[in-house]
């Protein structure tokens, strides 16, 4: 009775050693599949938002992960600190979960940390590069996620051709706006963010406008 019992546990420990944890890929494919089924699906803690174009995307490349080398990693990370400057909010495209991540000694050790820097990367490209091109807020319905899903096929293929070229910062740069406009805007912006402090004062913090 023993012999076969202890037969069957040597059995069973072999099956489960041949099934490995899943990995980055793994992990990955399984998110993208719960947002194609209608599912909110969250990434280091923060909810992915370009859904359809990050579908796309990581569809196109048979569900492998992007792999960002690191110092496409860190361009990124610098044009995330500089959108301020177009008076948008870094935090809204993971700037804060994507530091951590980057901070995180464990973070390469660990698959799922790697499968969310993966998402969380190619979601905030995807997010500013649609914010970009045509605004942050449809005027409407003030639904600021509108334009990811509108321009899902041409925002996929940016991000694709910015990671072959390894020019995620001049892609950025050429999405912003020409018109005399925009840089007159931006010039105010920069002129203007010191202001809080002017006099002594500080202006109470409070959620942004639309």
């Amino acid at each position: 009775m023993y012999k076969g019992l202890t037969a069957s546990v040597v059995v069973v420990l072999l099956i489960v050693g041949l099934v490995p944890p899943a990995g980055a890929d793994e992990m990955l494919r399984q998110r993208l599949e719960a947002i194609q089924a209608g599912y909110t699906v969250a990434a280091g803690g923060e909810p992915l938002v370009a859904t359809a174009a990050l579908s796309d995307f990581y569809e196109s490349r048979g569900y492998t992960p992007a792999r960002t080398r690191p110092e496409l990693r860190d361009d990124w990370m610098s044009v995330l600190a500089g959108i301020a400057g177009d008076g948008l909010m870094p935090d809204d495209y993971h700037a804060r979960a994507l530091a951590e991540l980057q901070q995180d000694s464990e973070t390469e050790h660990s698959q799922e940390a790697l499968a969310d820097r993966d998402l969380l990367l190619s979601d905030s490209f995807l997010l500013l590069a649609s914010h970009l091109l045509d605004g942050k807020v449809d005027p409407e319905t003030t639904d600021p996620e509108w334009q990811a899903e509108r321009h899902q096929r041409e925002l996929y293929q940016m991000l694709s051709q910015a990671l072959d070229s390894g020019n995620l910062v001049a892609t950025v740069d050429a999405l912003r706006p020409t018109q005399t406009g925009y840089q007159a805007l931006r010039s105010a912006h920069a002129d203007w963010r010191p202001w809080p402090t002017w006099s002594g004062r500080r202006f109470p913090p409070d959620r942004p406008l639309r």
